[in-house]
């Protein structure tokens, strides 16, 4: 999980991903956007 950024409203635009680990390498594999409101106390699917 990371903190991308803060969108035009100032909530926080969270990416949730998993790391793929493979022989080769490895590869995130993201599992959802979500948009967090800090003033409200909510979170909700952002993209």
């Amino acid at each position: 999980m990371v903190i991308d950024h803060l969108n035009d409203n100032g909530n926080y635009v969270i990416h949730v991903y998993d790391v793929v680990e493979r022989e080769k390498g490895s590869h995130t594999a993201t599992i959802g956007w979500y948009k967090v409101d800090v003033t409200k106390g909510t979170m909700e699917e952002y993209y």
